[in-house]
Order: structure tokens, then C-alpha cells, then sequence
């Protein structure tokens, strides 16, 4: 860890609490958990969520701890991304595809280590080739199509256990923005990279990521500025195109609501920082002024019942649930045919139903195990829904989990490599 000097001893021996919490989920101290004891978040299910592995390379990185920063990135592109640079878990965001190509860039920038990223050169040129991908598939729209030229995808991971899953793939203005800048940082991290291997083809790959970054980047910035509503004080920016609504009115009135879980598409869309000052600004005075802040604080928006309510962590005064409307659909590229299949409270019975089904730690409302494409997806990614859900962590056997497929540096042993070690001191 990079010596600091703060003028409180209290606020650095917190940095390192921090640090120390963090290393106390992961077993063997590399293996990534979103929570250390309960169903959420402890489960199996959320282990290759992918904040995990942004935040703690970011800080890690940020704090000169690149070595704990190069087991995780090896952990995470060996154990969770497969070779088309799709990750293994229930639901992708589409915004930190991007933001992991970012990172990559820093580590290299940081550490000038070519041999980790030649390592897992090919899932992650997939997992950019898998960005533009879907860009082209936005090229297919009609030119006067609100999210033409922009990519369309979920948000937020918790997307894929909606009703309808489709209502949240949108062309949210971050997906592009940080495809953007994704491209714009790997772009110079391969072509350096590049130069010492004759023949590759990444310093030429990178000039194609070179070109479709610029356009990503002036799409985003043309559509932000023609979809600002400035009959409303302060203007307002909604997360994706052809909103009508601010997303506290679209909460309240729209059931479901495609503006769910505004703050990480804002919060990602400044982060990019990819449109001009202007633009920024006005995005961070549209937080302010409709309800993505508290206390200057990007929110964790919910629903409300008055337009001046913040919620800073909604998700805390919810209710959780077991099963949650999963929605399984057979689906070749553009063309789907649906088989849906539902979990829900109500499905599965009245209150006291519901409390034996959690008493014997089972619910048999899945099918039998079987692969099955996502239609809401494109051709993104195969999901193998399982026939036990579960509020208890033995029980439960999560979407393509399969600890004898792990590799050795993924299970728990009595000292990891990854324990917090701290300059100058023992």
C-alpha cells in the first residue's frame, strides 16, 4: 500500500479497515464474494458480479497495490470471463464492459506489465469485440430511431430477474459512454503492447477501436444534446433517448418502470467522462435538482411517494425475495420465440406456503436443468436455470455454478497471497 499521510492517524488506520473488510469476503483472500453471510449477498450467484471486480481493481490500483490489483484481474478473466468475453453471472451491465477495458488500460499505464494482458489477450479483445458487436446491431435500426448508433443493454445486473427483462435493454447513455472510453484507454494500452509482438494484429485491432470510440463518443454527445427537455428548470437529461418523463415520474407512474436504478446509469455516465464540461455539469445540476442525490451524494433511487424524497439506500428498506420472475426464452440472434417461465411470490402460494417452501430451504419452480438462449440478450449469453433457489447458501446452486470447474486459485486455503500488506510496516 502506498504510504499516506493524512492529518488524522484515525483516517488512515480507516483506509486500511477498508482494505482489510474487503480482503474478509474472499476466501483465500483473491476468490470475489459480494457478501460474506446471507443469501444476498453471500450467495454463489452474485460471485462474478462485476462491481466486485471494478471497484477493488480500481482501488487497489489506486493505492499502489498493483500486485493484489494482478491476482484479481488473472482470478476474474480466468475463473468468470469466457472466450467470448461474456462473464459468468446472471446479468450483465453493459456499461462496466467498458469500464473493464478502462481499467485494463490503467493497470498496464500503472505497472507496464505486458504479460498479464497477453495472458488473456483473447477474452479481452472478445470481450471489446462483443461492445462492437452490439454497436453494429444498433446500426441496424432506422436512422431516425432514438437509439440508433447507440448500444442498447441492461443497466443493472438485477435486470434479468424482472418480469420482463426486455423493458430494461436500453440504449442508456452510459452503455455508449463508457464503450467509449473503454476503447479510447485499450486503444493506446494495445498498440504499445502491439509493437513488441511483429505480427499480432493488436496494433491494427486497435485502430478499429480507435475509430468506433470517436463514434461512440460523438453519437453519445449528439444525442445527449438533442434530448435535453429545456421547457423543464433546471433542463433535464433523462438515461437514455426519448424519455418523456423524469425518471422520479416515470417510477411513479410507469409499473414497471424503464427508468429503474437511475443513479448507476448516471453515475456511470459522468464517471466515462466523456462528454463535454457543459454537458457534464448540466448532468450533475439534473441529479441535483430531480432526486439521483442525497446530501450531494449520488442516491440509490427508488420509488416515492413525493417527488422530493431520497432514498439513499433504498434496497435496505425492501423486502427480499426468494424467487423473483424469471423469464426463460429460447432465442436465435434477432428472432426469439418465448417459453416463459415465472417464479413469483404469488406463483408459489399463499404467506404460509411461502414460509414452508423457505423452511425446507428448497423451491422446485425452476425446470430441470437445461442451457436456453436469452432473447432479450441478442446472442449475449446462455443462461442454465437451476431447480434449487434457496435463502441458504448449501442449498443453493446458482446459474452455471460449478465448484469443480474453478480453478485452484479460485477455492480457499489458509493464507492467500492476497492478504493486505502495508509499506513500511509488518
Amino acid at each position: 500500500m502506498s504510504p499516506v499521510t493524512l492529518p488524522d492517524r484515525a483516517w488512515t488506520d480507516l483506509t486500511k479497515h477498508a482494505f482489510a473488510k474487503e480482503l474478509m469476503t474472499r476466501p483465500g483472500g483473491i476468490y470475489p464474494k459480494y457478501g460474506a453471510v446471507d443469501r444476498d449477498y453471500g450467495g454463489s450467484e452474485y460471485d462474478a458480479f462485476q462491481d466486485i471486480f471494478t471497484s477493488a481493481i480500481y482501488t487497489n490500483m489506486e493505492w499502489g497495490r498493483l500486485e493484489t490489483a494482478k491476482l484479481y484481474i488473472d482470478n476474474y478473466f480466468t475463473d468468470f470471463v469466457d472466450s467470448k468475453g461474456m462473464i459468468d453471472m446472471r446479468g450483465p451491465e453493459t456499461a462496466q464492459f467498458g469500464m473493464t477495458l478502462s481499467l485494463l488500460a490503467r493497470y498496464f499505464n500503472y505497472s507496464g506489465d505486458t504479460s498479464l494482458l497477453l495472458k488473456h489477450r483473447a477474452k479481452i479483445e472478445a470481450m471489446a469485440n462483443l461492445l462492437a458487436d452490439m454497436h453494429d446491431e444498433s446500426l441496424s435500426l432506422p436512422q431516425d430511431h432514438a437509439a440508433h448508433g447507440l448500444i442498447r443493454g441492461w443497466s443493472e445486473s438485477d435486470s434479468c430477474l424482472m418480469e420482463d427483462p426486455s423493458l430494461y435493454w436500453q440504449a442508456y447513455y452510459a452503455n455508449s459512454a463508457f464503450a467509449a472510453r473503454g476503447f479510447n484507454d485499450i486503444t493506446k494500452t494495445w498498440t504499445e503492447v502491439g509493437r513488441n509482438q511483429p505480427a499480432s494484429g493488436m496494433e491494427e485491432l486497435a485502430a478499429d477501436w480507435s475509430k468506433l470510440g470517436q463514434t461512440l463518443r460523438r453519437r453519445t454527445v449528439e444525442s445527449v444534446e438533442k434530448n435535453i427537455q429545456r421547457d423543464k428548470t433546471p433542463p433535464y437529461i433523462g438515461l437514455f433517448p426519448g424519455t418523456t418523463l423524469t425518471f422520479r415520474e416515470s417510477l411513479q407512474t410507469e409499473k414497471p418502470s424503464p427508468q429503474q436504478w437511475p443513479h448507476r446509469a448516471y453515475a456511470e455516465l459522468l464517471q466515462a467522462d466523456v462528454l463535454p464540461a457543459h454537458l457534464a455539469n448540466l448532468v450533475i445540476d439534473c441529479m441535483r435538482a430531480y432526486g439521483a442525490t442525497t446530501v450531494g451524494v449520488v442516491a440509490n433511487g427508488g420509488e416515492s411517494t413525493t417527488t422530493d424524497a431520497r432514498f439513499s439506500a433504498s434496497f435496505l428498506t425492501g423486502t427480499r425475495k426468494c424467487c423473483s420472475g424469471w423469464t426463460a426464452s429460447k432465442s436465435s440472434c434477432y428472432s426469439s420465440t418465448r417459453i416463459a417461465i415465472t417464479a413469483t411470490r404469488a406463483g408459489v402460494g399463499r404467506p404460509a406456503r411461502w414460509q414452508a417452501l423457505l423452511g425446507t430451504r428448497r423451491c422446485t419452480a425452476f425446470p430441470r436443468n437445461k442451457p436456453f438462449r436469452s432473447s432479450h440478450a441478442g446472442c449475449w449469453y446462455s443462461k442454465i436455470l437451476t431447480k434449487t433457489g434457496s435463502t441458504w447458501p448449501r442449498a443453493f446452486h446458482a446459474s452455471g455454478w460449478c465448484p469443480e470447474r474453478r480453478s485452484a486459485s479460485s477455492r480457499p486455503h489458509a493464507m492467500g497471497p492476497g492478504q493486505l500488506h502495508t509499506a513500511g510496516e509488518a
